[in-house]
C-alpha cells in the first residue's frame, strides 16, 4: 500500500511542478487536495491540513467556494477526530453553503449529516436535528434514495432524547408538529 501512496504522491508532485511552473495555481489547487488526501491517509495530519489549507486559498481567492468545499470537508473530518469541534462545525458550515449555492444536493445533504454527528457529539441536540431535518428535506425533493439514511438518524435522535424532547425540538425547529405518517417512519427506526 506504501508503494501505492509513493507513486500517487509522486505523480501529483510532478503534476504540482509543472501547473506552478505555468503559473496555472488554480488547477494546481485540485494536486494540493489529492496530496492532502493521500497525507490524511497516512495519518501525516500536520501536512494533510497544509496541502488542505493551500487548495482552499487558492479556490477562495479564484472565487471557487464549491472547489473549496472539498478541502473544507478534509479539514472538518481532521479537525473532528483531533477534537477541535467547534472548527469542524466552522469548515463544515463553508462546505454546506457552497454546496447548497452551487444546487449540489447529494453532497450537500452529506455535509448535513457528518456535521449533524458532530454537533450530536457536543449533545447540541437542537442544532443537530435542525441538520438533520433539512437534510431530510433536500433528499425529499432531491436525493429520495438517501431518505431512510435520514429516516434513520432521526430515529436514533427519538432513541437519545426520548419522545417529548424529539417532539419539541421538532416543533421548535419546523413550527409544526412532526407529520404523523414520517413520525411512525422514525418511530420504526428508532435506536
Amino acid at each position: 500500500e506504501q508503494l501505492r501512496f509513493d507513486e500517487a504522491i509522486a505523480l501529483f508532485q510532478q503534476a504540482l511542478d509543472i501547473f506552478e511552473q505555468t503559473g496555472d495555481f488554480y488547477n494546481a489547487a485540485s494536486d494540493y487536495h489529492q496530496l492532502g488526501i493521500i497525507a490524511q491517509r497516512q495519518r501525516r495530519l500536520d501536512d494533510a491540513i497544509a496541502l488542505f489549507q493551500k487548495a482552499c486559498q487558492i479556490f477562495t481567492e479564484a472565487n471557487d467556494s464549491y472547489r473549496a468545499s472539498y478541502p473544507w470537508m478534509g479539514l472538518a473530518e481532521i479537525a473532528t477526530e483531533q477534537g477541535n469541534l467547534e472548527q469542524a462545525s466552522a469548515y463544515y458550515r463553508q462546505a454546506f453553503d457552497a454546496r447548497s449555492t452551487a444546487e449540489d444536493w447529494p453532497r450537500a445533504s452529506s455535509t448535513l449529516n457528518q456535521w449533524a454527528q458532530v454537533l450530536e457529539v457536543q449533545k447540541q441536540w437542537t442544532e443537530a436535528m435542525h441538520l438533520y431535518m433539512q437534510a431530510l428535506s433536500i433528499d425529499v425533493e432531491h436525493n429520495q434514495h438517501c431518505f431512510q439514511l435520514d429516516i434513520w438518524d432521526l430515529g436514533r435522535m427519538l432513541g437519545v432524547l426520548g419522545a417529548s424532547e424529539f417532539e419539541a425540538i421538532w416543533l421548535k425547529v419546523a413550527g409544526q408538529a412532526c407529520p404523523e405518517k414520517l413520525y411512525a417512519k422514525i418511530r420504526a427506526a428508532k435506536t
